[in-house]
């Protein structure tokens, strides 16, 4: 037999499994959707109860009958109550901070305007969620040092998309220069009252548009008229 020609004959090199097409299992793909959807539901549960009972009126009992699952499931998702709390309020900040759109000085609405918009926006967040927003109010810090901890950690994660916007603000021309760390605590805690008395109190509830522009008033102007030099 003839042999031909150098090359010819040659076999494919073999193809390594680096070069293979990714082949995207289905069942994998399923699997995970599910487990995505059950921790969805653990989450809409735990929050639900949290809201209703508070965090140390809840027991890990408790998030089990209102989610309808098993202990070992509970814990395929979440090591504890604590952890559980803590993804829920992960979540609620999320929330909020996909209520505030950035401010742009070119629309044909003024910068004021998208303002009080974003804090109503926020204001009926607050409102809507409004048993897990008491939670983090009025809840008694001190005697828990977990619960401090998680308490704690959402303030610092509203704090610092309060400090971004303030710092887009100055950038855009809109802030004066400041220490933004203290203002940013300042807005913080004028929030906090201002959802705390007008929101969420026993006395009469005020509109949100009503709240959302005194609340972006008095932040920016604070409470004396322009005439005023000091």
């Amino acid at each position: 037999m003839t042999p031909s020609p150098a090359g010819t004959d040659a076999e494919p090199a073999p193809t390594r499994p680096d070069d293979a097409p990714a082949v995207t299992d289905g069942r994998v793909l399923r699997a995970r959707a599910l487990r995505e959807r059950r921790r969805i539901q653990l989450l809409a549960a735990a929050r639900s109860v949290f809201a209703e009972r508070g965090y140390h009126g809840t027991s890990l009992q408790d998030l089990l009958t209102e989610a309808r699952v098993a202990r070992g499931t509970f814990y395929q998702y979440f090591d504890s109550r604590r952890a559980c709390f803590g993804a829920v309020l992960a979540g609620f900040v999320d929330t909020l901070r996909a209520a505030i759109a950035p401010v742009d000085v070119g629309a044909a609405t003024p910068p004021r305007d998208q303002l009080i918009a974003n804090l109503e926006r926020v204001l009926a967040v607050l409102e809507a969620d409004a048993g897990l927003a008491r939670l983090l109010l009025h809840e008694a810090r001190g005697s828990d040092p977990e619960f401090d901890e998680l308490l704690e950690d959402f303030d610092a994660r509203v704090l610092g998309f309060i400090k971004g916007s303030l710092t887009t603000g100055t950038r855009l021309g809109l802030v004066r220069p400041c220490d933004l760390e203290l203002r940013a605590t300042f807005v913080l805690g004028a929030l906090k009252e201002a959802v705390s008395q007008t929101l969420l109190g026993r006395a009469a509830l005020r509109p949100r548009a009503a709240v959302a522009r005194e609340l972006l008033d008095f932040t920016l102007r604070g409470v004396l008229t322009d005439a005023v030099v000091l």
